[in-house]
């Protein structure tokens, strides 16, 4: 699966304002296109920071060749944080 565009909750909030002719429209119509998506390969600490700055809650997260393997989301950085840390400590 290629990733074409994705719906954010600001595209939602608009759905839900619209009049009854926008409501007969596609996905396509109302989803954020390009996606803002990072390569499996990237660096944590770059999405982070990204996440960050543009108060992002989840990121796609695409292959080499352009297709979805994942959605990165704050708790999952989160988690591996803590778990990082915990680990850490134990040692």
């Amino acid at each position: 699966m290629t990733l074409a565009g994705i719906i954010t909750e600001k595209d939602l909030l608009r759905l839900s304002y619209t009049d009854e002719y926008e409501k007969n429209k596609t996905v396509e119509d109302f989803m954020t296109q390009p996606a803002v998506h990072y390569r499996e390969s990237e660096i944590l600490k770059t999405i982070c920071d990204f996440m960050m700055i543009n108060r992002f809650r989840e990121i796609p997260v695409t292959s080499t060749k352009n297709q979805v393997v994942g959605i990165i989301s704050m708790p999952d950085i989160l988690n591996y944080i803590l778990q990082s840390r915990y680990t850490e400590t134990a040692n």
